[in-house]
């Protein structure tokens, strides 16, 4: 039976035993009523919920509060749920019991069972079903929020004069061209994102317009002549024609993110860009001629 994976955030749990409420028949629509989501801390704030093809969910081996271990068995229209005040539920399609949020998220019904200090105690919990792809997602975030943006060697040093005419050198060198990794993870299922990089891009600021050079630039040397493999500017104005009278160089290094999960999956991610600006003063040398 292929198994599918739903991801999932835990809201509310209403201590209401069993049997305590109204039952709700098959997919007509029937609504029923129970008291209004809280925040819940005596559970995980998400757990992984592995869904059969019949659409059946159980979950077990979650820890509760005071070292319980709770499972989670989402409820199906017909049985006897909990009755209040102020939050209606319908059955969908399936037959499930699916709260009417207002705002079309996936929340559904679950009754959970905690084992411990020789007790066991059952009660019904609201679970908001989110795709696995927003755990994709939290492992981009955790990518963007590592990256460090771009320290490039320029040559000459940024510190010093750029003269017109001269070409500019720019490389990243070192292990800021190393990837990345970053994981995102709920119980029982995780995330494994990698960023790598793939473009360097140059806009020089002085309106010639942003340019993409290979990741393989180097510093110049005496000995290396510039080719297409090189990063390279030659500015044609100074810089005292800008408003603050220097060029705002921006480099730019554009990662590639894959990713795989714990479940065999594997795909990529949106990229991310990180950059910087590098302010330049750019001049002219003018040729004197002297007699004698």
């Amino acid at each position: 039976m292929r198994l599918i994976l739903a991801i999932l955030a835990i809201f509310v749990a209403l201590s209401l035993s069993p049997g305590s409420g109204i039952a709700l028949e098959g997919d007509d629509g029937n609504t029923g009523s129970v008291g209004p989501p809280v925040v819940s801390d005596d559970v995980d704030d998400r757990i992984v919920v592995v869904a059969a093809n019949d659409g059946s969910v159980e979950i077990s081996g979650v820890a509760g509060s005071g070292g319980q271990v709770c499972s989670f068995l989402k409820v199906r229209a017909g049985e006897l749920v909990p009755s209040g005040q102020g939050f209606d539920l319908q059955a969908d399609v399936s037959g499930f019991i699916r709260a009417i949020t207002g705002d079309d998220r996936n929340v559904f019904l679950y009754r959970r069972t905690c084992r411990g200090g020789g007790e066991v105690v059952t009660d019904y919990t609201f679970v908001e079903e989110l795709p696995p792809v927003d755990v994709v997602a939290a492992a981009r975030d955790e990518l963007a929020e590592l990256l460090p943006e771009p320290v490039p060697t320029l040559s000459p040093r940024a510190e010093v004069n750029h003269l017109v005419g001269l070409a500019t050198w720019v490389c990243l060198e070192g292990p800021q061209l190393d990837p990345v990794e970053a994981t995102a993870s709920v119980p029982g299922f995780e995330v494994f994102a990698t960023a790598t990089p793939s473009l360097l891009t140059l806009d020089p600021g002085d309106g010639s317009g942003a340019f993409d050079c290979s990741l393989f630039s180097v510093p110049y040397s005496a000995d290396v002549v510039a080719t297409d493999e090189h990063c390279t500017h030659v500015f044609e104005w100074v810089s005292a024609h800008s408003e603050s009278g220097v060029w705002d160089v921006e480099v730019s290094l554009l990662w590639d993110v894959s990713w795989v999960d714990t479940d065999g999956g594997s795909g990529t991610a949106d990229p991310i860009t990180t950059q910087v600006v590098v302010p330049l003063t750019v001049v002219e040398l003018q040729a004197r001629v002297v007699s004698g």
